[in-house]
């Protein structure tokens, strides 16, 4: 299987927990409240800061990433927010003040999705192709990272103890080649084969997270997907 990059890795296993979570399923954490901060250090000119806030064990989630990059002599500031909740993922730009909505269900986004295309005016053959492709693509509409799903496949090589918390060590080969620090089922410490290290958590809160963390501030538009997807067709059709 084809590794992804370290900085892909990096970037995104955070904000990638978010994995479609709600109320009737598992709890994703052993733990009910918590606000992590990491420092993530992919390379390849890019420094990150990530927040992850959590509550009712990570059914409700936020991710708050600033990340800055250099390319060569400009350097590019970005401010994003992952906002999870058992309806919506929300995907929102802090710095253009918008953002897009999600069901947080794929197979539900998929039925949206096709329901769409059938009420659009596509050709026939049109619809089928573009239908296939949807029905091809749903796994995509769970953001699960798949450092994550391996993870959850293993068994962990030996415990250690980091930021004061007993951590099941695992070590992943099909994603990339790193040790990954758990701590109840939340990534604490990624390590890569060379003893760089890649993402680490700098403070672990576990009171309880304020509730307006995870609503939409004020000032951002968010457009639902769907009817951007409606959209869209509309545009290729008119």
């Amino acid at each position: 299987m084809r590794k992804m990059s370290m900085a892909v890795v990096a970037f995104a296993v955070v904000a990638a927990l978010i994995s479609g979570c709600s109320s009737s399923k598992p709890p994703r954490y052993g733990i009910k409240s918590g606000t992590i901060k990491y420092e993530i250090n992919p390379g390849q000119g890019l420094t990150l800061e990530q927040t992850l806030y959590f509550e009712d064990f990570g059914r409700k989630e936020a991710v708050v990433t600033n990340s800055m990059s250099v390319m060569g002599t400009d350097t590019v500031y970005r401010h994003t927010l992952s906002i999870t909740t058992p309806q919506y993922i929300y995907s929102i730009d802090m710095d253009s003040k918008s953002g897009v909505r999600l069901y947080n269900d794929p197979a539900k986004m998929v039925k949206k999705m096709l329901e769409v295309i059938d009420k659009s005016d596509l050709s026939d053959e049109q619809k089928q192709q573009l239908s296939n492709i949807v029905e091809q693509q749903k796994e995509s509409f769970n953001t699960e990272m798949p450092l994550i799903k391996e993870i959850k496949k293993l068994e962990p090589v030996r415990t250690d103890t980091f930021m004061g918390k007993e951590c099941e060590v695992y070590k992943v080969n099909e994603t990339l080649n790193a040790e990954v620090y758990m701590w109840k089922s939340i990534p604490l410490k990624i390590v890569d084969a060379t003893g760089n290290v890649l993402q680490e958590a700098i403070e672990i809160n576990t009171d309880p997270v304020q509730p307006g963390v995870f609503e939409v501030p004020e000032e951002i538009e968010i457009q639902d997907y769907i009817e951007r997807f409606a959209e869209s067709l509309k545009r290729q059709t008119g």
